[in-house]
C-alpha cells in the first residue's frame, strides 16, 4: 500500500513480435501516464520496429496493463 508522499514506481516492458521481451525494460516512472507516454513514443519511433506490444505495471507486484499504440507523441504526429 502506498502512503501519502511516496512516489509511484512504474515499469515499461516491450514484447517483440516473436514473443520475447525486447530490451530495455525501463523503470522508475513517477506515474502510469509517464510510463505509458514513454512506451507509446518509443514504440512509435524507429526503435520500436519489431515490437508487438507494450505494457506497464506498478512495481513491485502490480498487474501488467496493455498500452495502446499512439499516433501522436509530444505534439508531433507520427
Amino acid at each position: 500500500m502506498q502512503t501519502a508522499g511516496e512516489p509511484e514506481n512504474w515499469t515499461v516492458e516491450f514484447i517483440r513480435a516473436d514473443g520475447e521481451m525486447a530490451p530495455p525494460t525501463m523503470g522508475g516512472f513517477a506515474s502510469v501516464a509517464d510510463a505509458e507516454y514513454y512506451g507509446q513514443c518509443l514504440w512509435a519511433g524507429p526503435q520500436g520496429r519489431g515490437v508487438r506490444e507494450v505494457r506497464v505495471r506498478r512495481e513491485p507486484w502490480g498487474e501488467w496493463r496493455m498500452v495502446l499504440p499512439a499516433s501522436v507523441c509530444g505534439g508531433v504526429r507520427l
